[in-house]
């Protein structure tokens, strides 16, 4: 009983640690796509400036 105690706990030890890199890894995805939109957003404007002149 004592082995499945500890597999049980060691699971969820490494549960939480995967839990804590995936969450890493959205907010940065998140913020690379939030980088994205803006370069893509200034191109645009820039584009449109050129555009009316």
């Amino acid at each position: 009983m004592k082995t499945a105690n500890t597999i049980q706990e060691n699971c969820g030890d490494i549960y939480a640690e995967a839990k804590d890199i995936n969450e890493a890894r959205a907010q940065k995805a998140a913020e690379a796509d939030f980088e994205d939109a803006e370069c893509t957003e200034a191109e645009s404007t820039e584009a449109e400036e050129s555009v009316e002149e």
